[in-house]
């Protein structure tokens, strides 16, 4: 994944269980590309970096720029993790987040996640 700069790439994590279910994990992510939009096809859940709101990083997706095209993809459902100071507060936030792309909600410390296929 790009993160920063091409010298430092990061990973993404591609799960999928014997019953077809599949996560995708890629927290440290500075943009969206086609590779990454191939990769996480007919996920079952992508949970992606939303580290910014409204700002930019060089480093890291700014949430607000980025639902638009999250919500084109055949995911079925988005999380957004690393959660950055610059996000409004966490339940003003989930319905901001809903209005671009109704898939996708803020994760939480403490969320648990359960997958049924």
């Amino acid at each position: 994944m790009p993160h920063a700069t091409e010298r430092f790439p990061t990973y993404a994590w591609k799960l999928r269980d014997a019953y077809g279910t599949t996560i995708v994990y890629a927290s440290d992510v500075a943009r969206l590309t086609d590779r990454f939009r191939r990769f996480c096809r007919r996920a079952t859940l992508l949970i992606v970096d939303g580290a910014m709101w409204r700002r930019r990083l060089l480093s890291h997706l700014t949430i607000d720029e980025a639902l638009p095209e999250l919500a084109t993809w055949s995911v079925d459902a988005i999380l957004l993790t690393q959660i950055g100071r610059t996000a409004p507060p966490h339940a003003e936030l989930v319905e901001r987040v809903r209005k671009p792309c109704p898939r996708a909600r803020p994760a939480y410390d403490g969320m648990v996640v359960t997958v049924v296929p």
